[in-house]
């Protein structure tokens, strides 16, 4: 399994399906209204699970412990396997806890998950500077400015700091605070140059297509990221998703 791809591509499946099943009895015009008003962007989603998670090799999770990112006993995490993405749906729908992250053993194809994590891990000694790591428009899709201190949140800090922190390591996030217009957030996957690429809802009722939803107007956005030559975070690729090809089995 390319941990990598697969990882991504699963997470976008899975939001795009349960977490949009979720929230479709809730949407008018494509917008998610709940408890009396519609979920605005930088608003918590409270209709679907977040999800943070970190991906290496077999030592992770005691490399994690020693830099006291998570306080669990390594020796008493349970690991699953996961051979495909039904594995993992499955495992992340029996976790009620919405705490905590999942840290996922690429070498041996299995997950575990730490109860509690510091967002400050000890072997990242220099402050990393967290708006450089992600698009000006990640929190807002118009690119108005943003608070990395405020609309950061712990897991997205989290995400950005473990791929700097350990060699080798990505991180995956499926958001609650929504982006755009919808109502839901986004899917993003985190390396060591930052936002290696992410996924998101889109009313566009007048688009081409292909919809996720028809009936409700909405597409699905993929966009990839890379670095300049002066090493800057620029937009690589956008796309719409199409399910028919982009979903990896």
């Amino acid at each position: 399994m390319n941990k990598r791809g697969d990882l991504f591509s699963w997470l976008v499946e899975y939001h795009c399906t349960e977490n949009l099943e979720q929230c479709r009895p809730y949407m008018i015009e494509g917008r998610v209204y709940h408890l009396g008003s519609f979920v605005e962007e930088g608003d918590e989603n409270e209709l679907y699970k977040g999800l943070l998670i970190v991906a290496n090799g077999s030592t992770l999770v005691d490399k994690l412990s020693d830099g006291h990112v998570i306080n669990d006993d390594p020796l008493r995490l349970r690991y699953t396997d996961i051979q495909g993405k039904e594995d993992l749906w499955k495992y992340v729908n029996e976790r009620r806890n919405k705490d905590g992250a999942y840290i996922f053993d690429g070498v041996n194809q299995r997950i575990t998950k730490a109860a509690e994590v510091n967002n400050n891990p000890s072997t990242l000694t220099q402050r990393v500077d967290l708006a450089s790591m992600v698009p000006g428009d990640f929190v807002y899709a118009d690119g108005r400015e943003f608070d990395e201190s405020e609309d950061l949140g712990t897991k997205t800090r989290l995400a950005i700091k473990m791929p700097l922190a350990y060699g080798d390591t990505n991180a995956y996030q499926i958001k609650r605070t929504a982006y755009g217009n919808t109502g839901m957030g986004k899917v993003t996957h985190f390396g060591s140059q930052g936002l290696v690429e992410e996924a998101f809802f889109r009313y566009s009722p007048t688009s081409e297509g292909p919809f996720i939803v028809p009936e409700q107007g909405i597409i699905g956005i993929h966009r990839q990221y890379q670095r300049d030559e002066n090493n800057k975070l620029i937009l690589a690729s956008e796309q719409i998703i199409d399910p028919n090809s982009f979903y990896r089995k």
